[in-house]
């Protein structure tokens, strides 16, 4: 069994957090080994670790990129089958060390997963009225036959990076609505973003002209005028009196 932690590459900000252990869950015979009992026992933590405050559900329920509710059950299956296969489970936890709620992290966590190329893992958001801590984060067991280097867990985490930039963007908003309607919102803020700035180009340069006018070299010119005009009047009524 081996540890890692991911959190900054030298000279590089960050906002996820990357820890992981592995098992090997199958020997070079097919025989499974002692690491299965380990995979077992985290994915019942994962998903049935007390929740934060009162709550009716017993346990969390578990998604993947094909499915978005999976009972224990469902867990204990998948995990058998898979581990029959697979020689190596990883127990990943991923944090976007940003205040996301659970289905927003759900998403982030599977848009995660895709990206970096995972399609065998079941996981378990510890978030919202479902979290136990005030960084929301989620459990991960992935199924490999390949050891993952340093680099994987470093893509693991500039991905994580990359995809929580998107959905904080709408941080001060509803953190709990759905990643589409977030969408909406964002063009709906940044189309009012740019009208205001244009309404107050427009007004600026209204107050420009309007200082121009009264205290500017237009100012003389027009009082210059003025007196050009009276004077002009002047002497055609003095030509009409003579």
């Amino acid at each position: 069994m081996s540890k890692f932690t991911a959190r900054k590459a030298p000279g590089q900000p960050t906002r996820t957090v990357v820890k992981a252990r592995f098992s090997r869950v199958r020997g070079e015979k097919g025989k499974w080994s002692g690491g299965v009992k380990r995979t077992f026992a985290a994915a019942n933590y994962m998903m049935f670790r007390p929740m934060e405050g009162e709550s009716e559900e017993k346990f969390r329920t578990a998604f993947n990129g094909a499915h978005s509710e999976m009972v224990p059950q469902d867990v204990h299956n998948y995990l058998g089958k898979g581990m029959n296969e697979q020689q190596f489970a990883y127990r990943v936890i991923l944090s976007p060390g940003a205040n996301m709620g659970e289905e927003t992290i759900k998403d982030w966590a599977k848009k995660v997963m895709a990206e970096a190329g995972y399609d065998r893992y079941v996981a378990v958001a510890h978030a919202g009225e479902k979290g136990h801590t005030s960084n929301p984060h989620v459990h991960v067991i992935i199924l490999t036959n390949n050891k993952l280097e340093r680099e994987d867990f470093y893509k693991l985490r500039m991905i994580g990076d990359r995809f929580t930039e998107s959905a904080m963007l709408q941080k001060d908003r509803d953190l709990h609505m759905a990643p589409r309607r977030w969408l909406e919102e964002q063009m709906k803020a940044q189309l009012k973003s740019q009208e205001d700035a244009v309404r107050g180009s427009m007004s600026q340069n209204r107050e420009l002209k309007k200082g121009v006018g009264s205290t500017g070299q237009e100012d003389q010119d027009e009082k210059a005028r003025r007196e050009e005009e009276q004077n002009k009047r002047k002497k055609m009524s003095m030509d009409f009196d003579m």
